[in-house]
């Protein structure tokens, strides 16, 4: 990444994610990974799993919830950053398709993770973790697939890929 001429892109997406993160929405409706695509596919892995880390941690401090869970779910979430510039890597257009499909695949990956950490940090027998994951995974699916369809592509577009957005800085 051109650090400081595409700064100005990521810097958007990154407050795009946290403000839909703070209005009232349904459970696990939320922009992380919908928003980390672009972010990876334009600026590769390592730039993906820090926007998409970095995206669970400043909501959390912003909202003062900060915990172990804001440590497992950055890096859950670092590692689908990471991934995501891999998968939408192997194709030279990809469209709301690719992105669902991706988004099927690292939500599963995430809310498994997640769902152990939760459940040994709280306790929790497996059974009863798995059976209280069933309908959080269900509405994160739902989320994260409508959202990797329909937003993904649109933030890709408008902001990740758009030259307008780049800054004009010169050093020197």
């Amino acid at each position: 990444m051109n650090t400081l001429r595409e700064s100005a892109k990521y810097i958007l997406v990154l407050f795009f994610c946290v403000f839909v993160r703070i209005l009232p929405r349904p459970p696990n409706i939320e922009p992380i990974m919908s928003a980390s695509m672009p972010i990876s596919r334009k600026f590769g892995s390592y730039s993906g799993f820090i926007f998409a880390a970095f995206s669970v941690v400043a909501l959390d401090f912003i909202v003062g919830r900060v915990g172990y869970w804001t440590i497992y779910t950055a890096l859950a979430y670092g590692i689908v950053g990471y991934a995501a510039a891999l998968w939408l890597s192997r194709k030279k257009e990809v469209k709301g398709r690719e992105y669902a499909e991706f988004a099927l695949f690292a939500t599963i990956f995430y809310d498994a993770v997640t769902a152990l950490a939760f459940g040994i940090q709280f306790g929790q027998n497996l059974e009863a973790t798995i059976m209280g994951q069933i309908p959080f995974t269900a509405y994160h699916l739902l989320g994260n697939i409508i959202l990797a369809y329909f937003v993904s592509p649109l933030l890709y577009k408008w902001i990740v890929a758009n030259p307008k957005l780049e800054l004009n800085i010169t050093i020197g």
